[in-house]
């Protein structure tokens, strides 16, 4: 049985009942795909799969994300510690939590599928949610934020977003199931998706040359219960700074 994550709060075909929230500090802020620009009250949580406050449960595939965070210091990959990592997707019928679709779908008032951790000493940070669906703007993709704070821990030194794609045959095998075949959006493919054309453009690792950029290759596996997911993302060296790369 293929592992999805039903409203009755169990995952069918895996072990066990439903997904526990690791509840935390609530962090409120502007997020960029929010179409009113209201703030929202992101969780520190693991799994993303539920509304915080009513417990709603959004159903899909089951998705294990892991994202390692590292940046290029002296040509070499060094992991980065400390750092909030905030991650967001639409729902399997390509819905945003935190936004009305003018009365076509409503989710204004639910948190699901958003969250964040901070980068452990290795740099990484890993969530429980479900593979997403996909709208007529975007390739499917998870969205994420990398923020940065000094020594003192209250001012941000860095902050940008970037995309995570996964690959057009995946999107499409899971898609013939429910409730993704509820998701009458049509769909843009990656090669149809401005930024990851730009991605691509940019080479394996944004365009730098490092002897184990290979390294950097996203790695994705669909199982019978789940899809496990690691993501690298770059904090690579530009005019002004560093800029945020996620190698497709």
């Amino acid at each position: 049985m293929l592992g999805f994550i039903r409203r009755i709060g169990r995952r069918d075909g895996m072990m066990g009942g439903g997904p526990e929230v690791a509840r935390g500090m609530v962090v409120p802020f502007t997020h960029p795909t929010c179409a009113s620009a209201e703030a929202f009250e992101y969780l520190q949580r693991t799994v993303l799969t539920d509304d915080s406050a009513s417990g709603e449960l959004c159903e899909g595939f089951a998705l294990k994300l892991a994202i390692r965070l590292v940046e290029v210091v002296e040509d070499q990959l060094a992991p980065v510690a400390n750092a909030m990592v905030e991650v967001w997707h639409c729902n399997a019928e390509g819905y945003y939590s935190g936004e009305n679709k003018g009365g076509i779908y409503d989710a204004s008032d639910v948190d699901w599928l958003r969250g964040f951790q901070f980068t452990n000493r290795d740099g990484d940070v890993k969530f429980e949610t479900i593979f997403p669906g996909w709208t007529t703007s975007h390739a499917v993709h998870i969205g994420a934020r990398v923020r940065r704070y000094d020594g003192s821990g209250q001012n941000v030194i860095f902050d940008e977003t970037v995309k995570m794609f996964f690959k057009d045959g995946l999107a499409t095998k899971i898609g013939m199931f429910a409730p993704y075949t509820s998701n009458f959006q049509a769909r843009t493919l990656n090669g149809n998706d401005a930024d990851y054309r730009a991605a691509v453009e940019a080479g394996l690792s944004g365009g730098m040359d490092l002897d184990d950029s290979a390294y950097l290759w996203p790695i994705v596996m669909l199982t019978e219960t789940k899809v496990d997911a690691r993501f690298y993302l770059v904090l690579a060296p530009c005019d002004d700074g560093q800029k945020l790369v996620c190698p497709v």
